[in-house]
């Protein structure tokens, strides 16, 4: 889980929290991401943090260790979205696939299908994808008829796929990350995986999904537990 960001856009806000901490529904956004990947079968979770790491640290403390385990990393300096990843990915030992995730954001999408997929070989990787009326807050996805992954496509208004902030990847396919910081996976690593040729399926759901970078966004957080996460039903996706 990627809870290393700075949250500028709301640290008037919240200027004593991560984003992943900001409370909703009586407990940290970030209880609501854990709970979706142990729904997932995710059996271990590394946090990989940075800004405010003291807080998710001490909060963790007073956390009743359950499944999945849970560990977490600390960046000295900010390392980018996908040198985060990759810090998280040394501490533990090699697993055949990984997923990675915002810890500010939460889309309900079932991964069974994705992972088998990259487990199988058949993908090297995948973008778990959103259809939204209005993509000029995310950018959107480009892809072929096959549904990979050719390309991100800048901030613009009108309909398309967003990046929901889950992959998954193939531990091949860390080898041909950039070796530099900081790093990120939209302008860095996933121009290089198209450029090499690495096939990155784009899975589209229509899944409920919210990120808590705005203002406007938090207020509706609490609604979209309520109302989304609570009922137990998670959407399928399609490649």
């Amino acid at each position: 889980i990627l809870a290393g960001g700075l949250g500028t856009r709301i640290r008037q806000l919240y200027p004593d929290v991560p984003k992943p901490m900001i409370k909703v529904c009586k407990q940290p956004f970030l209880e609501w991401v854990m709970a979706y990947l142990a729904d997932q079968r995710i059996s271990r979770i590394v946090l990989s943090c940075g800004f405010k790491a003291d807080v998710i640290k001490n909060y963790l403390a007073t956390r009743n260790n359950g499944t999945p385990s849970l560990t977490m990393v600390v960046e000295k300096k900010p390392l980018g979205t996908a040198g985060g990843c990759m810090l998280a990915i040394r501490s533990i030992s090699e697993a055949e696939v990984y997923v990675v995730t915002n810890g500010d954001s939460l889309i309900l999408a079932e991964l069974k299908i994705p992972i088998e997929k990259v487990m199988q070989r058949n993908l090297d990787g995948c973008i778990i994808a959103r259809r939204l009326d209005d993509c000029s807050r995310y950018g959107s996805l480009s892809c072929d008829d096959e549904g990979i992954l050719t390309g991100f496509l800048e901030k613009k208004p009108g309909a398309g796929l967003i990046n929901s902030g889950i992959y998954v990847f193939h531990k091949d396919v860390l080898a041909l990350f950039p070796d530099r910081q900081p790093l990120s996976f939209e302008y860095d690593v996933f121009p290089e995986l198209i450029r090499t040729g690495s096939k990155i399926g784009v899975f589209e759901t229509k899944a409920p999904f919210i990120d808590i970078g705005t203002p406007e966004t938090i207020k509706l957080a609490d609604n979209f537990i309520n109302k989304n996460f609570l009922t137990g039903k998670l959407e399928k996706v399609n490649n």
